[in-house]
């Protein structure tokens, strides 16, 4: 059997539902997760026999006096030297590795520094001898990059290329904690790996995390010298989008044999620290990545073709599952590998569109990206998630049925989901089609009775049109749903403060996608599905996919004041009618009815902005103290009456 399953680090026979809710609960609560992405796990981690092939990623060293210029030819993303020379300090910049075709390879991590880490060459000579690490994804164990890279380096280049992951050369181990929040992810280190390190520099000691300095944002590093040799630096990058979870990368450095970070992580997975993270095995991460959309690599990231390398999107199946009951029944799982689906896709299909400076030129693959970006279609295809719900199709291998003498079995073609499974629109016959599935999460491992899948779709326009030929409609899903910002109706309360993705307070409109919530089918088969964007599209303001009321860092939405000092109106995102601000000027000799109306007015006002109390407390409040104005005066108007 071709098929493989994914190890899991929860006990032999716990349900995909029951561990999909354990991780998410983790995320959302102070404990967070914690995954070990070294491409060489020590005894203490619980899958380390299994986890080097499956989460493992890979670092390699540039050094020279030509790194930035040597990165700036190879890579997607533009490479300048920092003009800071800050020793405990770097950059880190996420590009892409591209074919000559401009097909995407791996999405990388480049950690820049303009000194080398170890001062020791640079003591004796004043030329510069910067360092850069690029890391790959996890599943990457990165001697494929260098395998490529290095027989591009020339004399003229004036950089080395070492890969630190590969023996005997393995120095480096690097671990992931995350949360929900930045803020809870940092509690996690504070609590529970600064304590574990003891740092050379004093000013830094495990008695005193608070001195020590978390990277400011997602383009910089820290490094730390630790005390028993070696350094750890530490950035603000999980491997997952941002809306799934927000967290650090610890990244060991030239460290000893027996080393600080091998009791670290002892530590954090220890069945007696019940307060710490809970750790990530392979086939939890692989369902967070593909249910938060992120490309894997050897999935959606495949250059001109598959690789001889497991995909991490291998798998999907109960990691309890015996070989022969796979072989036997094979809707139970999915593809262990993406063999005969050739993805070749450019970045910008894959959106990583952050991860390409388009205003650069002389790359490897420029001119394929070139061609997408110069095409007025745009790309020809876009990644998207597909949701196949239990209740819409019955995974059975057999159904049931009763004929004349008994009963019977026939074969029932409602089937799990399978990478290169191809998808067609529902009701089209067969007849127009949507895109090939790139991976397939484990049935259930979300913790809903679902199972995600990621897909390479073809343009709208084309899919549309045919449709309306045939009269059929794309089923509207909106995409805020479960946000309350948008929807009215959804089951969940209104986060306290929201704003924009420019931080300016106007809200974000709902992103209007034309194939969301179209309902396909896989073809050969009954199972039914429907595409909808990925959630790092979706979820652009900075909340949790998990949980809307979740914000990933403080930001403000309430009444603002005019340079006058007049306050002035806001759009209530529930009714989406605009507020009128209070008038300032009012005539105490209104007509007494005309105060009647007013109040009346001024009640259903008031209804209006409870709804959205949370959202904009302060114009509840004018609209509050506004309504109780305008119920004194009816008063004493009514008192005037009856006089």
């Amino acid at each position: 059997s071709n098929q493989q399953l994914l190890p899991s680090v929860f006990p032999k026979g716990t349900p995909a539902g029951l561990r999909g809710e354990a991780v998410r609960s983790a995320l959302l609560s102070e404990r967070g997760i914690c995954m070990d992405v070294s491409s060489s796990q020590s005894s203490s981690s619980s899958s380390s026999t299994h986890q080097t092939s499956h989460l493992a990623t890979g670092v390699l060293q540039v050094k020279g006096e030509g790194t930035a210029s040597f990165l700036h030819s190879k890579f997607s993303q533009s490479f300048r030297k920092p003009n800071q020379h800050n020793t405990n300090k770097g950059t880190v910049q996420e590009t892409c590795w591209l074919t000559a075709r401009g097909r995407t390879l791996d999405l990388l991590q480049v950690l820049y520094f303009p000194n080398e880490l170890s001062q020791e060459n640079n003591r004796n000579d004043n030329k510069d001898n910067d360092e850069a690490w690029i890391v790959t994804s996890p599943g990457h164990s990165g001697q494929s990059l260098f395998d490529r890279l290095n027989p591009l380096i020339f004399p003229l280049d004036r950089v080395t290329l070492t890969n630190l992951s590969a023996p005997p050369n393995t120095t480096t181990r690097q671990f992931v904690v995350a949360a929900s929040t930045l803020q809870a992810a940092q509690s996690i280190v504070t609590t529970h790996v600064l304590p574990m390190l003891q740092f050379s520099n004093q000013e830094t000691t495990n008695k005193d995390a608070a001195s020590f300095s978390f990277p400011t944002n997602k383009n910089e590093c820290v490094t730390v010298p630790l005390e028993q040799g070696g350094t750890l630096v530490i950035m603000e990058h999980t491997f997952l989008p941002t809306c799934a979870c927000r967290g650090y990368t610890l990244l060991f450095a030239n460290t000893p044999t027996t080393t600080e970070s091998d009791k670290l992580w002892a530590h954090l997975v220890s069945e007696e620290n019940y307060e710490g993270p809970v750790e990530l095995g392979p086939l939890e991460w692989e369902t967070l990545r593909i249910e938060s959309g992120r490309p894997g690599y050897n999935s959606e990231m495949m250059g001109d073709g598959p690789s001889t390398t497991t995909p991490l999107s291998s798998n999907k199946n109960n990691p309890d599952t015996t070989e022969e009951e796979n072989e036997t029944d094979a809707s139970s799982s999915s593809s262990s590998a993406n063999a005969g689906v050739n993805v070749k896709a450019n970045p910008l299909e894959l959106h990583l569109n952050a991860a390409v400076d388009l205003g650069k030129g002389c790359y490897q693959g420029q001119e394929g990206v070139a061609s997408v970006v110069k095409n007025k279609l745009g790309p020809p295809r876009a990644l998207y998630s597909v949701i196949f719900h239990d209740d819409e199709n019955l995974f059975d291998h057999q159904t049931e049925s009763t004929k004349r003498y008994g009963k019977a079995y026939t074969e029932n073609k409602t089937r799990m989901p399978q990478v290169g499974d191809e998808l067609l629109v529902l009701g089209s016959n067969e007849s127009i089609r949507v895109g090939v599935l790139t991976s397939v999460a484990e049935n259930g491992g979300t913790g809903e009775p679902t199972t995600v899948a990621l897909a390479l779709v073809r343009r709208p326009a084309g899919i549309l049109s045919k449709m309306k030929e045939l009269d059929l409609e794309v089923g509207f899903v909106s995409e805020h749903d479960d946000d309350p910002l948008w929807n009215s109706n959804a089951n969940v309360e209104l986060p306290k403060t929201t704003t924009g993705a420019d931080g300016s307070g106007i809200l974000d409109p709902p992103l209007i996608d034309p194939l969301d919530g179209l309902e396909v089918i896989i073809k050969g088969s009954y199972t039914m599905g429907t595409v909808r964007i990925i959630p790092s599209r979706r979820w652009t303001r900075g909340q949790n996919m998990f949980d809307q009321t979740v914000q990933s860092s403080n930001i403000n939405l309430n009444d603002d004041y005019d340079d006058n000092g007049s306050t002035i109106g806001f759009i209530d995102v529930m009714s989406e009618q605009a507020f009128p601000a209070a008038s300032t000027n009012n005539n105490m000799n209104n007509n007494d009815m005309g105060e009647e109306d007013e109040l009346k007015k001024a009640q259903e006002e008031a209804a209006e902005a409870a709804m959205a109390a949370e959202a904009a407390a302060a114009n509840a409040q004018r609209k509050a103290d506004k309504m109780e104005l305008l119920k004194k005066r009816a008063a004493e108007a009514m008192a005037r009456r009856k006089k």
